[in-house]
């Protein structure tokens, strides 16, 4: 039961501002118990991390190495190394980045020869964009689609949004996106631009460097909310208060508007905070694909190129936005639904 409900059980005001009381205490322990899983959630994250790209043989600093490189004397190899940290042993590596990265120093690229940090917070713009218009794009295409294949339940609408849905599940973004390369090329004559517009030079061209790689984006995380949002509309539809408002005598249309739709909202809130993680992983995908210049094509060439601090920094805050993220949504949707116990 939420605030209200547990209020009105109290017989005199004293009982139901207790109950108040308690459900703040409640909301405030749940909320400091997410923060505290948050946090070893992202130290474990790191450690494993960590220790996978420490096994991996080589780095950027050796290849050239190896390599012999003329542009890079040995002294120099070895200076590089030293900055980065990553001559030390492996034991001594991590409580070293971890007390570095407390401090906000998350270590020196091998590649660019730049603090990480830097890198990371000149291509975040481009992923926070893609990911707002992917998630736009998903939430509103895919709960419409959800709702009226469970309105026209088993009807040729409900089949084709779930034959749809199905295909968006099962096709992975690098196919979905190579397709359209190849559509637009081949038929079209229209290649990727080579250079990237920023939003605040050239609106227009950002937007339009932008619409497809979000619509594939989006598509693929537009099908699990269509799913998830057609069997909890159809949960919805088969409630008592829903019968009620049909014997009242209200129409399907004001019934749905007015009751089913908001319940079946509340639902879909910690789903959709749940597909941050799926479009995390996309970002990576996508912009490779689509040549931008954003965090996930960094991810790809860092290790591509054996960068491993700067990936250490990239999975970091993809760690740490899928948490806050995930627990944001479930703060948020303990305050919409007060039944829900357990934030």
């Amino acid at each position: 039961m939420g605030r209200g409900i547990v209020s009105f059980l109290g017989n005199e005001a004293g009982e139901g501002k207790l109950c108040d009381d308690y459900w703040d205490r409640f909301m405030k322990r749940s909320i400091v118990l997410r923060l505290v899983d948050a946090v070893a959630t992202i130290l474990g994250a790191t450690l494993l991390v960590f220790i996978v790209l420490q096994v991996l043989p080589g780095n950027y600093v050796r290849e050239l190495a190896s390599q012999g490189s003329n542009d890079f004397p040995e002294v120099t190899l070895r200076q590089i190394e030293r900055v980065a940290g990553v001559d030390r042993p492996i034991i001594a590596q991590l409580p070293w980045w971890w007390a570095r990265m407390f401090r906000g120093d998350f270590g020196t690229s091998l590649y660019h020869v730049r603090p990480t940090l830097s890198l990371w917070t000149r291509a975040a713009p481009v992923t926070l964009q893609l990911a707002i218009m992917a998630l736009v794009v998903a939430v509103l295409a895919g709960v419409s689609a959800g709702l009226l294949s469970a309105v026209h339940k088993d009807k040729p609408l409900d089949y084709l949004v779930r034959g749809a849905a199905r295909v968006g599940t099962s096709a992975p973004d690098f196919w979905v996106g190579t397709l359209i390369l190849l559509y637009s090329s081949l038929v079209l004559g229209d290649t990727p631009p080579k250079e990237f517009a920023e939003f605040t030079e050239n609106p227009l061209r950002n937007l339009q460097l932008m619409a497809i790689p979000a619509a594939v984006l989006g598509y693929r995380l537009a099908a699990p909310i269509t799913l998830m949002a057609r069997d909890t509309m159809l949960d919805v539809l088969h409630q008592n208060y829903m019968r009620t408002a049909y014997a009242k005598g209200l129409s399907p249309n004001t019934a749905i508007t007015r009751h089913a739709l908001k319940n079946a909202m509340l639902c879909l809130v910690p789903f959709v905070g749940a597909q941050v993680g799926l479009l995390m992983g996309g970002v990576v995908v996508v912009e490779t694909l689509f040549g931008l210049p954003g965090i996930g094509r960094l991810t790809y060439d860092s290790l591509y190129l054996q960068d491993y601090p700067q990936v250490q920094t990239q999975v970091l805050f993809f760690v740490i936005i899928v948490v806050l993220t995930n627990l944001t949504f479930a703060v948020l949707h303990g305050l919409l639904d007060p039944r829900i116990r357990r934030i």
